[in-house]
């Protein structure tokens, strides 16, 4: 009765080492589907994430190159007022120096006329 009594402990020993067995195979089972879930959902928020980051780097060049043309273009009012303040007084030195040359020509006629009367 003892060898009896020894397997039936035997065999329920080892029932219960299949059933952990089994148990700890459903569970790294169900670790491997969850972990499996994890990664998709991460792969499609990466990829949703990645696309917001193309945005927004993008957003920031626009903005960038919005600031650069500003800038340029201002440059460029800037040197267009500086050549026309240029310009202004480069003719209004020539006509000062056109008259200077009228009034020394006037000049010139009038001590003539003086020297014959």
């Amino acid at each position: 009765m003892v060898g009896k009594h020894q397997k039936a402990i035997e065999q329920k020993k080892a029932k219960e080492q299949q059933e952990k067995e089994e148990a700890e195979a459903e569970r790294q089972k169900n670790v491997k589907i969850r972990d499996e879930k994890m990664r998709e959902k991460l792969h499609a928020e990466t990829h949703e994430l990645r696309e917001l980051q193309a945005k927004i780097d993008a957003a920031y060049m626009n903005k960038e190159r919005a600031a650069q043309v500003q800038r340029n273009e201002a440059a460029r009012k800037q040197a267009a007022d500086e050549a026309e303040e240029n310009r202004k007084f480069i003719n209004n030195h020539a006509a000062f120096e056109e008259r200077a040359k009228q009034e020394a020509a006037i000049a010139r006629v009038e001590a003539a006329r003086k020297l014959q009367v």
